[in-house]
């Protein structure tokens, strides 16, 4: 029984599934029955969740990427948005439609952060990764101004890597015609030759 503030020819009857909901139905104690009344009383106070499935976070690739997110309710009243931004400490403003897939095809070093919301208006905490995408190859050149002349002096050649995205991860080098560089060279990229050689 509920205790509704009702007249003194009502009473109720009640009843609260698992779920959250609940009927009640209030009938007159005269006679005849009154049509039944109802009310459906739906709460859901579960805070929804959000991951993504990006294994790369954080890391630089040379490829388009796919990322979905996952948004999960642990209540009754299910998913109703899922949003995002791009940049660091956005605010999550647009809205992404199921199956909540974004793609990245361009060279970028981007922040994304999105958030889920129930249908009870519960959000998720904001949940974030980092996207790195850098398809433009590296250029490297040498400083050797002798190149196939005979010198008769010690030679110091430098080589100048540059990428103005991801950086420089190494230098390899071989010495032979046609040879494929396999010998990594540290930092400052430098070579000394002092012995009689044609290489």
């Amino acid at each position: 029984v509920l205790n509704l503030p009702f007249e003194n020819d009502y009473f109720a009857s009640g009843s609260q599934d698992f779920s959250g909901y609940g009927n009640v139905c209030i009938y007159s104690t005269y006679g005849k029955l009154e049509l039944p009344k109802s009310a459906i009383v739906m709460i859901d106070k579960s805070t929804p969740t959000i991951n993504d499935d990006y294994v790369y976070d954080g890391t630089w690739v040379n490829l388009d990427q796919t990322v979905t997110l996952n948004p999960l309710d642990f209540g009754d009243s299910g998913i109703n948005q899922v949003k995002y931004c791009i940049g660091v400490n956005c605010l999550p403003i647009t809205i992404l439609d199921s199956p909540y897939q974004l793609q990245f095809t361009t060279n970028q070093d981007s922040v994304v952060r999105y958030q889920a919301i129930d249908n009870a208006n519960n959000p998720s905490i904001i949940n974030e990764f980092n996207i790195k995408i850098d398809k433009t190859l590296p250029t490297i050149t040498d400083d050797y101004l002798k190149d196939g002349v005979w010198v008769n002096t010690n030679q110091i050649v430098t080589l100048t890597p540059s990428d103005s995205l991801s950086g420089i991860k190494m230098v390899k080098y071989c010495e032979g015609q046609g040879c494929t560089p396999s010998n990594v060279l540290n930092s400052p990229y430098k070579f000394t030759y002092v012995s009689d050689q044609d290489t």
